[in-house]
């Protein structure tokens, strides 16, 4: 297959938003699955944060997971909408640190990079059969 440079430009640049589809794609199904844990984290019986504060479920239904762009940078965040989100993530001078996010996030590296790496080879695919 010939190609003349304008040709070849453009693929490159099919590909190269194909990617970043793909990544911002991953980004929000990785954001999810970081979410899904921390809820998962955050339930009676499956914290692994002894005499955690989560029986009645507000705390859990407060999770949130979010995708945006930045100055070409993706960014997933998973957070926590409850007034009292921080102190339990952190910790006060009277209760101890419970760091279900952090931990949620610490526990799906794995994942979250095979997620982003799958999307990502998966935008690039699609771009590169148009």
């Amino acid at each position: 297959m010939d190609l003349t440079p304008e040709q070849l430009v453009a693929a490159l640049l099919r590909v190269s938003q194909g990617a970043h589809n793909g990544a911002y794609r991953g980004m929000g199904k990785a954001a999810a699955m970081v979410k899904g844990v921390a809820m998962k984290y955050s339930s009676p019986g499956t914290t692994p944060f002894p005499k955690a504060p989560f029986d009645k479920g507000r705390y859990r239904a407060a999770m949130y997971s979010k995708v945006k762009e930045e100055a070409e940078t993706i960014i997933g965040t998973v957070g926590n909408k409850a007034g009292y989100g921080l102190y339990i993530e952190l910790g006060t001078s009277r209760m101890a640190a419970r760091p279900v996010i952090q931990r949620s996030i610490t526990d799906s590296e794995a994942d979250i990079g095979k997620t982003l790496a799958e999307e990502t080879f998966k935008g690039i695919r699609e771009a590169a059969y148009l």
